[in-house]
């Protein structure tokens, strides 16, 4: 009679043994990955713009009798030197 007890015990361990392996399997599994967007880049343009305000009028710029284009303008390194 314990020989069928100490048995039954075993097998139920075992199964609750399976139980826990089986979904730790089951929940262990990497989820799919979503289907991508049909969207594909064909180009890709930067363009710098400058808008002016709407009241914005030149000739009320301070000169002093010259306009200095900023386009002419030589930029100097100003390199370390030891």
């Amino acid at each position: 009679m314990e020989a069928r007890h100490e048995a039954a015990l075993r097998l139920k361990w075992c199964c609750v043994v399976f139980v826990i392996v089986a979904s730790g399997t089951l929940f262990g599994q990497d989820a799919r990955d979503p289907p991508r967007p049909y969207v594909e880049i064909l180009k890709l343009h930067w363009e710098k713009q400058v808008r002016l305000p709407r009241n914005f009028d030149p000739s009320i710029i301070p000169t002093g009798g010259t306009f200095s284009d900023p386009a002419s303008r030589t930029s100097s390194s100003t390199g370390a030197s030891s």
